[in-house]
């Protein structure tokens, strides 16, 4: 077992730190026990030391460890801080190594020195020899620092050709990968390319269909399209909303005329009914008076002023009912007058109103009946048409007019015109004018005279289209 003491250049607290990590993590783990002025602090394990007074004493980057102990790999270490023994140098450290032999242990040892950087003294200090102490020292930080360098441009090296690396792997990846995409970009390309080179040729080889065609083929489309037409409006057939709303007026003012006749008739019979009770009360009055009237003339004689108001009495009494009788007869003709002319009335607006949905159903049968006859007037002269074109390609010359005629006859034909309806008061004044053989008005004082009235139209005709 050998043991030697090796001067080392001071060092500080967080550098000793860093070089004990670094024997750590290359030798594995090892204990140190730390003093701080000849006080112990506790044991701290490395390479990741967990004491709280060790990272706060280590923080502070000062000289406070006075000295420690532990062994790496069964080699005894230990640092004194300015050395051993009194007096203590300020620049200087000693580092205590025992090596009992084998490799591993050297190998300690060595890695202990390259990282402490042991110097040498000469016993007398004489001027030269501090100087080549001190080049030694200097060539000795000098070649520590050529090693860090040689170090990290090696490191540097690497990484840059890692780097390289990763960047051509990239690119490479990059460029399939966009290789790729071109490929599947031009195979959808060249699939769309021809689709449409197949679309171009259908629609050449429809253009040339259409255009090789005449104009039977337009004209049977617009036929078709007419037909279409036409028999969608014969099964749809219905007027607007603005003609219906149109017919709004018409039937509530019926309605209202026939609610105004019907309440003249009811209350015409009411009033009748009442003038008839009045008239039964004034025949009972009248029976009461002529019993008392044969009552005084077979009683008893009385003086002659009672005899004369009792004779007064009938008379006064046969008078007033007669009277009443009268006026009750005059109203009772009225109200029956009345009675008849709103019933007249009221028969002459049904009729009217009945006429005039009956000229609504007829105008609907009559559109229909036109649109299924243009239908028929269609298919006929799309029929025409066609034989007149075969005609002129078979015989190279226009068909006769005469057939021509005859096969369009009756085509398109005009509809007959339908009448308004006029009211029932209308035709009978009307017929009563047109009947006299002299017509005299008298409007605002100027008088009108009309020697043939009967020339008067009684209707207006007017043409409908259904």
């Amino acid at each position: 077992m050998s043991q030697k003491i090796y001067k080392v250049p001071r060092l500080s607290d967080d550098q000793i730190a860093s070089l004990l990590e670094a024997l750590a993590e290359e030798f594995g783990e090892f204990a140190i026990a730390p003093q701080c002025f000849d006080i112990g602090v506790a044991t701290v394990n490395f390479p990741q030391p967990s004491s709280d007074a060790w990272k706060e004493l280590i923080s502070l980057k000062s000289e406070l460890i006075h000295q420690f102990s532990g062994a790496i790999l069964g080699v005894p270490i230990y640092y004194f801080r300015g050395g051993q023994h009194e007096p203590k140098s300020p620049f200087l450290d000693e580092i205590l190594i025992t090596v009992s032999g084998g490799n591993e242990q050297f190998k300690v040892a060595a890695r202990i020195l390259q990282l402490f950087h042991p110097v040498q003294f000469p016993a007398a200090a004489e001027l030269q020899e501090l100087v080549d102490v001190q080049r030694s020292i200097q060539e000795s930080t000098f070649s520590r620092l050529q090693l860090l360098q040689e170090e990290m441009v090696s490191q540097t090296l690497s990484l840059r050709i890692e780097l390289d690396k990763q960047f051509r792997t990239k690119e490479t990846e990059l460029e399939d990968t966009f290789k790729d995409k071109c490929n599947r970009a031009d195979a959808e390309f060249e699939l769309t390319r021809t689709a449409l080179n197949t679309e171009k040729e259908e629609l050449v080889a429809r253009r040339k269909t259409l255009d090789d065609s005449d104009n039977t083929f337009a004209r049977r489309q617009i036929r078709d399209k007419m037909l279409t037409e036409v028999t969608d409006r014969v099964e749809n057939l219905k007027v607007s909303n603005a003609t219906s709303k149109a017919r709004i007026p018409v039937k509530m003012g019926i309605t209202i005329l026939i609610g105004l006749l019907v309440m003249s008739i009811f209350w015409s019979y009411a009033e009748d009914r009442k003038l008839k009770l009045e008239e039964l009360n004034l025949s009972t009055l009248v029976m009461k008076a002529q019993v008392h009237k044969a009552g005084i003339a077979n009683g008893a004689e009385q003086s002659n002023e009672k005899t004369l108001t009792n004779d007064q009495q009938p008379s006064s009494s046969v008078t007033v009912p007669a009277e009443a009788y009268k006026s009750i007869t005059q109203e009772r003709i009225l109200h029956w007058i009345r009675i008849a002319l709103a019933t007249l009335a009221l028969v002459a607006t049904l009729t009217y109103y009945i006429r005039w949905e009956n000229q609504w159903a007829a105008q609907f049968a009559n559109t229909e009946h036109s649109l299924r006859q243009f239908h028929i007037d269609i298919s006929r002269a799309n029929w025409v048409v066609e034989t007149c074109l075969e005609w002129k390609k078979e015989h190279q010359s226009d068909i006769p007019p005469e057939l021509v005629e005859s096969l369009t006859r009756g085509l398109f034909a005009d509809r007959a015109p339908a009448t308004n309806v006029i009211h029932p008061a209308d035709e009978l004044a009307s017929a009563l004018v047109g009947s006299a053989s002299r017509l005299s008005l008298d409007v605002a004082g100027n008088k009108i005279e009309i020697d043939k009235p009967k020339n008067i139209p009684k209707s207006k005709v007017l043409e409908t289209d259904g």
